[in-house]
C-alpha cells in the first residue's frame, strides 16, 4: 500500500505563537516547515494573519535557495517580496514585514522529531526566552548550526 501525502501548501502550518498580552520575548513564535520550499509560505501567512498582512520576509538563504524573489503566494493572488542575509544573522529566524510592524518566529529545521520541534516551539513562545535560535536548536537538539541546516544530526 502507498501512503498518500498532500503537498505542504495543502496543510496547515505547524505555528506557535506567544501570547500579544506578553511583553516581547525574543520571538513572537515558532514557525516548524514541514521542507525549505515557497509553497510552505501561504499556510504560514494563513496562520499568522491575525497579527498583520505581511508583505515582504527575510530569511538566511542559505537555508532557502532557490525561493524567487518576490514570488506569488500559490491560490491567493498576493505577491510577497522575499528577501535575506547569508551571514551576520540568526540563520534559524524568519522575519514578516507589514507596513507597520515586524513580528519574528524561530524557525525549527523541517528535519526535527516532533518532541524536540516542541520543545523549541514552546520555547520560542516564553516572553522570557532570551538564546537565539541557533542557542535553543543547539541545546534541544545537540546539532551544531552546520548540521542543522541539512539533514545531518
Amino acid at each position: 500500500m502507498t501512503a498518500r501525502t498532500s503537498p505542504p501548501d495543502s496543510l496547515p502550518a505547524r505555528v506557535a505563537l506567544a501570547s500579544a498580552a506578553a511583553p516581547a520575548g525574543q520571538f513572537d513564535g515558532a514557525w516548524w516547515p514541514r521542507s525549505r520550499v515557497p509553497t510552505e509560505v501561504p499556510p504560514l501567512l494563513t496562520a499568522v494573519r491575525g497579527l498583520g498582512h505581511f508583505t515582504r520576509a527575510t530569511v538566511d538563504l542559505r537555508l532557502w535557495p532557490g525561493t524567487p524573489r518576490p514570488f506569488e503566494i500559490a491560490g491567493t493572488g498576493r505577491t510577497m517580496r522575499w528577501g535575506g542575509f547569508a551571514f551576520g544573522e540568526d540563520p534559524h529566524r524568519i522575519r514578516l514585514y507589514s507596513i507597520d510592524d515586524r513580528r519574528e518566529l524561530l524557525v525549527v529545521p523541517p528535519q526535527t522529531d516532533p518532541a524536540a520541534a516542541a520543545l523549541l516551539m514552546t520555547a520560542a513562545c516564553d516572553t522570557n526566552e532570551t538564546r537565539s535560535s541557533t542557542q535553543l536548536i543547539h541545546e534541544i537538539t545537540g546539532w551544531t548550526s552546520d548540521s542543522s541546516a541539512g539533514t545531518n544530526r
